[in-house]
Formats: structure tokens, C-alpha cells, sequence
């Protein structure tokens, strides 16, 4: 079944991109690997999931540094727990102008919040209590990091 959601994902995000163009510019931003193409999708596929602090499965509920450390888990690649921890992992990214699909984007000083970013301005995020996962247009984040 998780296979299914996550072409569904898949097909989800290439829907959004729209046009040619912009569609183009995602695979571009994509360019990590297989890795990245499957925890992004996986993601995705999970929206809807609420929000439980410290939540690390998807059929129950996931916080934000749950939602990352699941979605690279089930496509072979091992993160920190923490969103301040996963801050620390892979190799820093200078700015949005260089992100691609799959990098972590992170908020605050110090880190308290990390989302997946999508390609085309937007990201998947766990954010907060009272909201379930979900798929939005990139805030400004604090830093940026690519693991795959």
C-alpha cells in the first residue's frame, strides 16, 4: 500500500508543477537521487497525518523531525531524531537559489522546526499541534542542508 501513496505522491507533485517549464526547473531541483525522489513522495503521502510531539510513525502521527527522519528512513538513508540533531547532518546549502528537492530547510536560532523542500517553492512540513501534515509555500528558512 505505501507504494501505491507514494505514486500517487508523485504524480501529485508532478501535477503541481503546472506548466513545462516550471516542471522542468523540478527535476532540476531534484538532481539528489533516488533517495530523495522516494522520502519526498513518501512525505507527501502523508499528509493529512496529525501532529503528535515526538511522533515518529505514520499511521499514528508524526512531529516534524519525525516526518524527515521516516520519510529518508524507508529510502535507506539515516537521519538524526531532532530537528536541532538533522541540522548537523549532510553538507550546508549557500540559499534557496541552490536548494533541490529533498533538502531540509530549517527554522529558528536555535533550530526548532525543519521541513522537506519539494521543488517549485514549496516544502512538506509536520508543523505544529492541531495541524496535520501538509504541503505549503516555502517561509525563509534559517538554514539549509542536503542529505542525499
Amino acid at each position: 500500500m505505501e507504494a501505491g501513496h507514494a505514486a500517487s505522491a508523485a504524480v501529485w507533485l508532478e501535477r503541481q508543477a503546472g506548466d513545462v517549464g516550471e516542471r522542468a526547473r523540478m527535476v532540476d531541483e531534484g538532481a539528489g537521487g533516488r533517495g530523495t525522489v522516494r522520502a519526498t513522495s513518501l512525505a507527501v503521502s502523508w499528509r493529512g497525518t496529525p501532529y503528535v510531539w515526538g511522533g515518529t510513525k505514520p499511521g499514528r502521527g508524526l512531529d516534524c523531525s519525525g516526518l524527515v527522519q521516516a520519510a529518508y528512513a524507508r529510502a535507506g538513508i539515516r537521519l538524526p531524531r531532532t530537528s536541532r540533531q538533522q541540522a548537523g547532518a549532510g553538507l550546508a546549502v549557500a540559499s534557496m537559489a541552490q536548494a533541490r528537492r529533498g533538502d531540509l530547510l530549517f527554522y529558528g536560532r536555535p533550530v526548532h522546526h525543519v521541513a522537506i523542500y519539494l521543488g517549485g517553492g514549496r516544502m512538506v512540513e509536520a508543523p505544529r499541534r492541531g495541524l496535520a501534515v501538509r504541503v505549503v509555500p516555502v517561509r525563509r528558512p534559517t538554514s539549509i542542508r542536503r542529505v542525499a
